[in-house]
């Protein structure tokens, strides 16, 4: 059986979540390397992580760190700068959102890595493996895999004051 090249997307899209939220955002994607200490014992394992920057408001972003192996599909929106020549660089799209999934670049699964997205976009290296990546799309990863999910949020001092624990709770009294 042969799939077209549609029907296979959408099979490797099937139970997935897209990142950024909510979909169809656009944001800021990188492959980086990070070192792992499984135990205290054992040496630290170098693993490759997709990770997802996206801004919620104008005060807060999110940063998601997602196991490349985890990752079921990206999708760069976009075109090549010489339509129908294999040499163009890729230019990303500015927007904010995704208007045509048919408008850019998709890898799947086992294509999801350095090499293989570097030469399909026909860009550097270091356009897309560092944190200020040039590269913005959609991840899309099974809904049942680990997802790390940092929040920043940008506040003045005064509104970084809390209420310590303990203090005017009426359980203490």
């Amino acid at each position: 059986m042969r799939f077209t090249r549609s029907q296979t997307r959408r099979l490797f899209l099937a139970g997935t979540v897209a990142f950024p939220m909510p979909f169809p955002g656009i944001g800021t994607v990188s492959i980086e390397k990070a070192l792992l200490r499984l135990s205290s014992r054992r040496k630290r394992r170098g693993r490759s992580f997709v990770v997802v920057q996206e801004k919620q408001r104008r005060d807060q972003s999110v940063i998601r760190i997602i196991r490349m192996r985890d990752v079921s599909a990206i999708f760069f929106p976009g075109e090549y700068s010489r339509k129908g020549d294999p040499t163009s660089k890729f230019s990303f799209s500015d927007c904010d959102r995704v208007d045509d999934f048919d408008q850019g670049q998709w890898f799947l699964n086992g294509h999801i890595n350095v090499e293989t997205i570097r030469a399909g976009l026909n860009i550097t290296v270091e356009e897309f493996t560092r944190r200020n990546s040039k590269a913005r799309g959609v991840v899309f990863v099974p809904e049942n895999r680990p997802v790390l999910s940092i929040t920043e949020v940008t506040q003045t001092a005064g509104a970084t004051s809390y209420e310590p624990l303990g203090w005017g709770c009426d359980c203490c009294d």
